[in-house]
């Protein structure tokens, strides 16, 4: 692994490598540097890399070049990706300017949604949850609904599927589902919040 001892540069952590993004990801996450340190390796390396629009993305966003971002991140999502990260952003992106039925869209088009790969179900399953909970928490109940299906009939046992069965519940009025939905939840996953 990376030892904090011996990156002096990110171009020489990264020097040779054209494919293991997690390398970028751990400079930030794990090392601190910040990412416009990682401008060059961004702009001129891992191109073709699922992850890399949203990181790039993320930098262009600090430097306040928001309408570049988004035309990073919308060909990202209109390649059909499977990086989260760029549908997630660029749906947080609509919110942020109310556009909730496009934030919506944005969400939908994740293509694990509808053919999640093999041992993600969990991982589909919590985005989901988490895209609906946004939209949900934001008064757009309708909208979220769609995407709590995804997780709730995930049959996963995760807390993703059991929260996002309870939220189902509520917008469909059915209160005593919503709360038995809680009650397995809280059980299961001693959660406080059911």
């Amino acid at each position: 692994g990376l030892q904090k001892t011996r990156i002096s540069t990110p171009a020489r952590a990264t020097r040779f490598l054209h494919s293991v993004f997690e390398v970028v990801k751990g400079l930030v996450n794990t090392y601190g540097r910040p990412l416009a340190d990682l401008e060059p390796i961004l702009k001129d390396r891992f191109h073709g890399h699922p992850e890399r629009a949203a990181w790039y993305a993320r930098l262009l966003l600090q430097r306040g070049e928001k309408t570049k971002a988004e035309e990073l991140l919308e060909r990202a999502v209109g390649s059909g990706g499977s990086a989260w990260e760029s549908y997630e952003k660029l749906a947080e992106l609509r919110l942020e300017d109310l556009q909730f039925e496009q934030a919506r869209d944005i969400f939908l088009r994740f293509p694990w949604f509808t053919n999640p790969p093999p041992g993600q179900r969990v991982s589909m399953a919590s985005h989901a949850d988490t895209a609906a909970s946004r939209l949900f928490f934001l008064g757009r109940p309708q909208d979220a609904a769609q995407i709590f299906r995804f997780a709730a009939d995930s049959n996963t046992g995760s807390s993703s599927q059991y929260v996002s069965s309870q939220r189902l519940a509520m917008i469909e009025g059915d209160y005593l589902t919503a709360a038995q939905w809680a009650a397995v939840r809280s059980q299961r996953y001693n959660s406080r919040y059911g």
